[in-house]
């Protein structure tokens, strides 16, 4: 009687091997550990000088400064990526990608305090360079709208005379739509779409003036201002380390 073979069972496939943590999740081939980074993410957020820092966080300062300077430029980015973060500064300061006409004037206005010429002063004393100051311009005036907590709708609360202009705006859009495809009609009211055209820019104006009064009315002194700086930055930069 022929001898059955043994069947041997199929080799069980190896588990592939887990890819090992990264040393430092917020930085990529970063020499730094993790618990080092974001003590150093603490401090600027903190507004420590890297000269505080270096003796807590056990790094030297020319470490320290050149992070911050990366802190800075990616801080701008993190803005412009999540504008409803970092107190809503981004929906305020940009239209777009790009600084707005609003944006500009807070800009302005922290400029020429003089709280942002002593913090000048600490943080970049010797620096001459142009990108560098509106680095610091942009980050101390994120600062601004961290330390303060906005009521969720406050800006939307327009008086009751350009809650009437806008919709008497929106009517006049609407009118002017219906004509759109009619070249006839384009050319009897040419005059009053150019007229529509300048009211609109005006409006937009007179909005954002109106938001800014609202702004400062209708806000108050966030607790924990550091802390959502730290917070919405460390997020971020999770998501998009620094490299």
């Amino acid at each position: 009687m022929p001898v059955k073979k043994r069947q041997l069972s199929p080799k069980k496939k190896a588990k592939p091997t887990p890819k090992p943590r990264p040393k430092n999740r917020y930085m990529r081939n970063a020499k730094l550990t993790e618990y080092k980074f974001l003590h150093i993410l603490r401090g600027f957020a903190d507004e420590k000088t890297p000269k505080e820092l270096a003796a807590t966080a056990k790094v030297s300062e020319k470490t320290i400064r050149a992070l911050y300077k990366l802190l800075r430029n990616h801080l701008i980015m993190a803005v412009i990526a999540h504008p409803y973060d970092f107190g809503k500064a981004g929906f305020y300061l940009l239209d777009g990608n790009q600084v707005g006409k609003r944006g500009v004037e807070f800009f302005r206005t922290v400029m020429e305090s003089d709280d942002f010429k002593i913090y000048s002063k600490i943080h970049a004393p010797r620096s001459k360079d142009v990108k560098t100051k509106k680095d610091l311009i942009f980050e101390a005036t994120v600062r601004v709208f961290c330390r303060i907590s906005i009521a969720k709708n406050g800006l939307l609360s327009f008086s009751e005379k350009t809650t009437e202009s806008i919709e008497i705006w929106k009517e006049m859009a609407e009118w002017l739509k219906q004509g759109q495809n009619d070249k006839n009609f384009q050319a009897e009211n040419i005059e009053i779409y150019k007229r529509f055209n300048e009211l609109s820019q005006r409006l937009k104006s007179l909005i954002q003036l109106e938001q800014l009064v609202l702004l400062k009315s209708q806000s108050k002194e966030h607790r924990y201002a550091n802390g959502v700086l730290y917070n919405d930055l460390r997020r971020y930069l999770l998501k998009k380390p620094l490299s």
